[in-house]
This record gives C-alpha cells, structure tokens and sequence, in this order.
C-alpha cells in the first residue's frame, strides 16, 4: 500500500470523527458543560451548575486586553438567530472566568457554558496541549471578532482557527455547535 493510500484512509477516518462533532446533544441544564466526542458518539458531562447568584471577576475591557495573533481560517455569522443579550453576558462572563483557570480541554470535545438560551463555547478539534487550553485573550479576540464581522452582539457565529484547531462561539442552546470542519 503507498503512502497516498494511508494518507487518504487517515483522512477518511479524521473526516468521520469530526463529522460526529455536528451530533445532536442536549445540554440539561445551565452550567459549566464538556461534551466528548473522543468514542464517537456525544458524552455530556455538567462540570457545574448555573448560580445565578455567583459573583465573578468584572471581564476587561477590549482596550485593556491582550490582543493574541490568531489567523482566522473561518468565520460564520447566523444573522437568524439572535441571542437574548442578558443570557449571552452571562454565560460569555462565567466562561470567561472558568477560561482565567486555563482549563485543558480534552481533544475532539466542546467545552461550554449555558445560561437559558445561550451558550458560550469553545470546540477543540484536537492539536498539542498548549493549544487546547481555553483562554481568556482568545474567547475575547474571537466574540469581539464576531461583533465586528456580524455586526451585532446578540448575533451567533463562531471563529475557527486551522492551525492552533480551535474554533470558540456563542449560539442559542437549542443550536448545533462545533460541526466538523475541514482540518
């Protein structure tokens, strides 16, 4: 067998497991959420529940924050679904400060957060284990992207970069995120 061979089959076999990132999953609840993809099939997991109650550290301002170099591969604006903006704040705040922790997020999984009818997210299609962190600078760069690129902050839509295999957004939580894309 020549190395096109293998090459096309791993190909076949990346594409499929990708594909299952567009899988239906529920998430039961506000809160902190992973869902696996790792066996093929979608595993949610609630690492914590929503307290509407809980106080976190004030988000920065766009000019205080620091501006990573990201190349954007891919973008993707949803101007039909509008985010209800006191849900989208508060989970973009309670991922932002779980991302202060620069939690590792397993390889081919979304990592979350859900308040009422939106989510926050971060997709990890896989990649070296500095680029599966979520970070703070990054989800910020993005969701600032996405206002510029979609004009609106209650738009949903995603930012997806090829070479670190990430890609964060925010959507309505009755929505499909992370589908597969061509890595």
């Amino acid at each position: 067998m020549g190395s096109t061979s293998i090459f096309t089959i791993i190909l076949i076999i990346a594409a499929s497991v990708f594909s299952t990132l567009a899988a239906d999953f529920i998430i039961p609840e506000d809160g902190n959420f992973l869902v696996d993809f790792s066996s093929g099939s979608p595993r949610v997991e609630m690492l914590s529940i929503h307290n509407p109650n809980e106080t976190v550290q004030p988000m920065l301002s766009p000019e205080a924050r620091k501006r990573p170099k990201l190349q954007v591969d891919k973008k993707k604006c949803y101007s039909d679904r509008r985010l209800n903006l006191k849900d989208y704040t508060r989970s973009l705040q309670m991922l932002d400060d779980l991302c202060a922790k620069s939690p590792l997020v397993p390889e081919s999984s979304i990592w979350g957060y859900k308040v009422g009818s939106a989510y926050a997210y971060m997709c990890s299609y896989g990649g070296y284990a500095e680029h599966r962190e979520c970070s703070p600078e990054e989800l910020h760069y993005d969701l600032d992207y996405i206002d510029q690129e979609c004009g609106s902050i209650v738009e949903a839509g995603w930012v997806h970069h090829r070479q670190i295999k990430k890609r964060y957004g925010r959507d309505l939580s009755t929505s499909k995120i992370c589908k597969g894309v061509n890595l």
